[in-house]
């Protein structure tokens, strides 16, 4: 992230939001907290497994949207119900549950990627078509909450998507 003026009080009143929905939680007020300006670049995978080896009594969950098809850092091409699979899989555990955002350049997407996934959370299906509002022109030019995933091809190597999980699997064994 680029420093900007007002880049401290920023992050300050981020991770405030951060603390104020963590702390809601440990005191029981909410199942589930959100902040989406939370949360600026981590990581998802081998999810069973961490939980297995930990037994969490709550979790944090960084859903950014610089993951999403069409955002200028270009590193993958997911979309929202992509990532609503792994969300969807977590809460399935029934946990305390804090969900913040991270990344998301594109910000037409990333309100598209954020509202699918609160529908997500909340148990809702969302009506596919934009509503009109001040900034409705910036979801042009098809105006659907959808996001169509590039026609990147997928450089992921199965060998070595194999090679990482096993060694992220082999270090768990010793964590714990």
């Amino acid at each position: 992230c680029p420093a900007t003026e007002g880049i401290f009080d920023y992050a300050a009143a981020i991770g405030g939001a951060t603390i104020t929905a963590a702390q809601c939680l440990i005191d029981g007020m909410c199942k589930v907290a959100i902040n989406w300006s939370g949360g600026w670049h981590h990581a998802k995978n081998v999810l069973k497994e961490v939980y297995q080896a930990f037994n969490p009594k709550a979790v944090v969950l960084q859903l950014g949207a610089d993951t999403i098809a069409g955002d200028p850092m270009c590193s993958f091409n997911m979309t929202p119900v992509g990532i609503g699979k792994c969300l969807k899989y977590i809460l399935q555990w029934q946990l305390a549950t804090l969900i913040l955002g991270g990344g998301g350049y594109n910000l037409a997407n990333t309100a598209r990627c954020w509202t699918y996934l609160t529908g997500v959370i909340l148990g809702k299906t969302l009506s596919s078509e934009i509503p009109d509002h001040e900034f409705f022109t910036a979801y042009g030019p098809d105006y659907v909450l959808e996001i169509t995933p590039s026609c990147r091809p997928d450089r992921n190597e199965p060998h070595r998507i194999q090679q990482i999980l096993n060694y992220i699997k082999g270090n768990l064994k010793h964590v714990v």
